[in-house]
């Protein structure tokens, strides 16, 4: 039996806020190099967002291979369940060894910091001024840009409002056409027409 051909893996936990990663997704699996979407859950049961859609999982966290998913994407939200466990932890840091693209947005960003996966590198977050003093210690050792979108080496963090700008910059790190890139980030982000043929 062969094996399933790489795809994004998409982490959901109770909480989350989807939207924020799925253009990332769709351009990942619609232009090169066409990698298809895995959605990963606490205990590999669907996810009910709290508007009530539903997203079937394909996995539960402790059946991630961190060979199979060239690229990771995390969505905000409020991640407070994901910080008392370990198991995402350990599959991050394996994922990222591997030499996985990790793209967190929003709040995303610290779960990529609970795993250690920030420290030494900029970043940046959606969090507001009110939550600076709680959540410090996770950013310790890592250095906050308040940039739209953010790259340092494999790790890819923004804002939420740059929901289309994170798409575009995920992709071309993966090995996308900026072009191809560029024209979904101006449709989604300025209302630029693209026709057809170029989508």
């Amino acid at each position: 039996m062969s094996a399933a051909p790489p795809s994004t893996l998409v982490i959901l936990y109770p909480g989350c806020i989807p939207f924020e990663v799925i253009l990332a997704a769709d351009l990942l699996a619609s232009d090169h190099p066409k990698l298809r979407v895995a959605v990963a859950t606490p205990d590999g049961g669907d996810h009910r967002s709290d508007a009530g859609f539903r997203t079937r999982a394909d996995l539960a966290w402790d059946a991630i291979d961190p060979t199979a998913h060239p690229v990771v994407l995390i969505p905000g939200g409020d991640p407070y369940e994901v910080m008392g466990g370990t198991t995402i932890d350990e599959k991050l840091r394996a994922l990222e060894g591997a030499g996985a693209i990790l793209g967190a947005i929003c709040a995303g960003p610290v779960v990529l910091a609970k795993a250690g996966l920030l420290r030494g590198r900029r970043f940046t977050h959606g969090y507001g001024d009110a939550h600076r003093e709680q959540l410090a210690p996770h950013w310790e050792g890592a250095t906050f840009t308040d940039a739209a979108v953010e790259r340092d080496g494999p790790i890819i963090t923004a804002k939420a409002q740059a929901f289309a700008e994170f798409a575009a910059t995920v992709f071309v790190a993966a090995g996308g056409n900026p072009e191809a890139a560029e024209r979904k980030r101006a449709f989604y982000a300025d209302g630029a027409p693209t026709p057809a043929a170029q989508r």
